[in-house]
């Protein structure tokens, strides 16, 4: 995914996915 930025997918997951579900994935990272 050279053209497509992690900010645009996270942007695009926000969009479609509820705020909770990011929460997780970003927990799980850290």
């Amino acid at each position: 995914p050279s053209l497509i930025t992690r900010e645009s997918v996270i942007k695009a997951a926000r969009d479609v996915l509820p705020p909770g579900v990011i929460d997780r994935l970003c927990s799980k990272k850290h």
